[in-house]
């Protein structure tokens, strides 16, 4: 029987009031952060929420832009809401989708998500001991898995991808919207044909905004947070070094590959400041030095960070002649081996791997090949398959702080 006029009416005021009833609920959450958990009450005022029914459940884009379906949302319970909007959150805040880089869209996917349940986890489990009640609520389906605790989403995306076709099957809760710059359409996945999920066009000037912008955010929030002493401790461990200030490792590593450098003294050419004076000093005669530089491109490694590293490897071997640097392109096995010398073309080093995360080889191959080695700089998350000693001085630099069983780190970032 055909619907009177009146019942189709009725039919679309229930779902008027079903869409806002959705958004008025997602706000309403925001306002129960400020009570349970200010670090994500600071940073979920950011969103901005829109209504979306072409998508299932609910997606995020770089800009910070929550699209929602109201028929999904009003299924949920008000604690699984809450899970639904720290998750979102937790996705701007630490810059997954700025992050992609070179990796698989849907692996990338599945490890962040795993990444942000996991802080989550930890948050509920503060709440709980404060407040004995659970502030969030998973909903069916979420992926959670207690082995990836404290691990970035590149160390998870590292630790999945020996496994990949078993964790592709598995299904996100959400959608993630990521950057397409300049047209490029480098990161074109399977959900570009809907206007709701494609790659959002984006010139690089306009990325390094959005990055700077949210790094600011997380900044704050963290830092407010920490003085209440109610920062969630996933997210201590990730931010940490976000809240020091910055030092310039560039600078840092320029002086201690000078340092390592061996030099002798030698009468055969008197310097030549202390011949003026009367006085013959000896000339420091500095010895030929081989370094090796490792770069680990196991998809842990932003294409920024690797291209200011190059640059800067090849400047410090044109400013020494007596250095030689060999570059191992290296994931879970040797890529590549190069040799640096004065006027080398970086066009010519090719970057491949973006497989598992193991440093064994390197050392192996120092020992058979350049066994008189005096430094080994390892451009790395830190995250992988350590020898058991270390056989060549080794200098560690890290995009974020990790504890490395040897050797000297230098933590790395934005100057």
């Amino acid at each position: 029987m055909e619907k009177s006029v009146g019942e189709r009416i009725g039919e679309v005021f229930l779902k008027v009031m079903s869409m806002s009833e959705a958004e008025d609920l997602i706000r309403k959450v925001r306002i129960k952060f400020l009570y349970e958990t200010p670090f994500f009450a600071n940073l979920s005022l950011y969103l901005n929420l829109k209504e979306d029914k072409s998508i299932p459940s609910m997606a995020v884009d770089f800009k910070g832009n929550l699209l929602y379906n109201p028929e999904w949302v009003m299924q949920l319970s008000f604690e699984q809401l809450k899970t639904v909007v720290a998750h979102e959150t937790l996705h701007l805040a630490l810059q997954h989708l700025l992050r992609l880089e070179h990796r698989k869209k849907l692996l990338w996917n599945i490890a962040i998500d795993f990444a942000v349940n996991q802080i989550i986890s930890e948050e509920n489990d503060r709440v709980y001991r404060e407040e004995h009640t659970h502030a969030f609520s998973f909903p069916d389906g979420i992926l959670l898995n207690h082995d990836f605790k404290d691990m970035s989403g590149e160390q998870i995306y590292d630790k999945i991808f020996k496994n990949a076709k078993e964790y592709e099957k598995m299904i996100t809760l959400d959608e993630h919207i990521y950057p397409d710059v300049n047209g490029s359409n480098a990161n074109k996945g399977k959900d570009d044909d809907k206007d709701n999920c494609k790659n959002m066009g984006i010139s690089e000037r306009e990325l390094r905004k959005e990055r700077d912008k949210w790094k600011k955010r997380l900044v704050e929030a963290t830092t407010l947070a920490k003085q209440m002493g109610k920062l969630p401790l996933g997210i201590e461990r990730l931010v940490d070094g976000l809240l020091d200030s910055k030092i310039n490792w560039k600078g840092l590593l320029y002086r201690y590959i000078t340092q390592e450098i061996p030099f002798d003294l030698s009468y055969a050419r008197p310097h030549k400041k202390s011949i003026s004076v009367g006085v013959y000093m000896p000339y420091v005669v500095k010895e030929n030095m081989d370094i090796v530089v490792a770069i680990d491109t196991s998809g842990s490694i932003s294409e920024r960070e690797l291209k200011d590293f190059l640059s800067e490897i090849t400047a410090i071997a044109k400013s020494f002649a007596n250095i030689t640097i060999t570059l191992i392109v290296i994931d879970c096995k040797i890529q590549d081996v190069y040799e640096l010398r004065n006027g080398v073309d970086l066009s010519k080093v090719k970057i491949s791997g973006y497989g598992g995360t193991d440093f064994r080889p390197v050392f192996e191959w120092i020992k058979k090949n350049k066994p008189d080695t005096r430094l080994l700089v390892y451009f790395t998350d830190g995250y992988g398959n350590y020898p058991d000693e270390e056989s060549v001085r080794t200098l560690w630099l890290l995009p974020r702080d990790y504890d490395v069983p040897f050797g000297h780190k230098i933590v790395i970032g934005d100057e």
